[in-house]
């Protein structure tokens, strides 16, 4: 089977931190190319960070482990003999929205007012 040239793309596995610069880069020098991921869209207002109930939403939902998690986007996986535990999330970004997801605020917001950052400042 021959194909002609326009029929064939570049195909990244993952977006990810790596899979997403792959497929940026090579889209950026006009190569065809598609990123697969196993998951849909995530919405920064979703991340767990945003409630105060953060750290019992990173226990269920928010999980590393897809055996805990159990979105419809995750698959089992058989670890019982391995010592390491899986850090993964199947949406678009991989487990890099594990930085944004699960990272507390350590600024304290009041309505209408920007974070604090514990400095007293002087000026207009």
């Amino acid at each position: 089977m021959t194909r002609q040239e326009d029929e064939i793309v570049d195909v990244v596995v993952g977006s990810g931190p790596s899979g997403g610069v792959v497929t940026h880069t090579l889209a950026a020098q006009d190569f065809k190319v598609v990123c697969l991921e196993q998951g849909d869209w995530v919405s920064p207002a979703d991340y767990p960070a945003n409630y105060p109930e953060w750290e019992l939403l990173i226990q269920k939902q928010w999980a590393h482990d897809p055996n805990e998690r159990r979105l419809p986007a995750d698959y089992p996986l058989e670890v019982s003999d391995s010592d390491m535990r899986p850090v993964m999330f199947n949406a678009v970004g991989g487990s890099s929205i594990y930085y944004g997801a699960e990272w507390p605020s350590f600024f304290r917001r009041t309505s209408g007012s920007a974070p604090s950052t514990g400095l007293a400042t002087t000026g207009p």
